[in-house]
């Protein structure tokens, strides 16, 4: 391109540079995961949060905001949470550690004997065609 500024005089410049196209094909891509993710992930642990620290009441309008003062009571020994709260965590604790052993341990069991050769395993039967019609 040639540009004439006075008479006898002439410039070249070059054509300005074109401008990145924004390319939508990987978010579209993305969109379903970030749907699922925000709907079955993002959005339940908000609401869990907004659940945990406000007075819960169906019945109400109005959900009054007491802050981090359920989780307090976790630790306070004499609140009536306290007692409930480690009782059920120790009886969690007690049937995680008795039973994911006990389930691996019989899974693997069971897999060990169906991997072994068994009497009559490769007898098929007797083979039915249907008549033609």
């Amino acid at each position: 391109m040639t540009i004439t500024q006075a008479p006898g005089k002439t410039t070249t410049a070059q054509a300005p540079a074109p401008r990145p196209r924004l390319n939508l094909e990987p978010y579209l891509y993305l969109l379903p995961h970030a749907l699922l993710f925000f709907v079955f992930t993002v959005y339940p642990v908000g609401y869990g949060i907004y659940i945990a620290t406000h007075r819960w009441d169906l019945l109400a309008e109005t959900q009054a905001f007491v802050g981090s003062e359920y989780f307090r009571n976790l630790f306070t020994p004499g609140s009536p949470q306290f007692e409930f709260f480690w009782r059920t965590l120790i009886n969690t604790a007690f049937f995680t550690v008795v039973t994911v052993p006990l389930l691996v341990a019989s899974s693997l069991g069971l897999a060990v004997l169906l991997h072994r050769p068994i009497f009559g395993r490769a007898f098929s039967g007797p083979s039915f065609s249907c008549p033609a019609s």
